[in-house]
């Protein structure tokens, strides 16, 4: 990130996406939360493979570890 001179901030909206968040997994049953939680690792998956073949190879290869890891999170929370 320092390379590339980006500045990691966190939105407000995605504060406010997550304090939802928050509140409803806190009046959620765990089986629901894991599946929530496989979901949204899923989902990310998708978005990292679809991003990594049009990054330039430094990035495209941290993104697709993102992929790997994302991928085995998903897993775990549907076994």
């Amino acid at each position: 990130m320092t390379e590339r001179d980006i500045k990691l901030s966190v939105p407000v909206i995605m504060l406010r996406v997550y304090l939802v968040m928050l509140a409803i997994m806190n009046r959620t049953p765990l089986i629901d939360k894991l599946i929530i939680g496989a979901y949204i690792e899923a989902r990310s998956c998708k978005r990292f493979a679809k991003l990594a073949p049009h990054l330039e190879t430094s990035l495209a290869k941290f993104y697709i570890s993102l992929l790997r890891s994302e991928s085995r999170h998903y897993h775990i929370k549907i076994i």
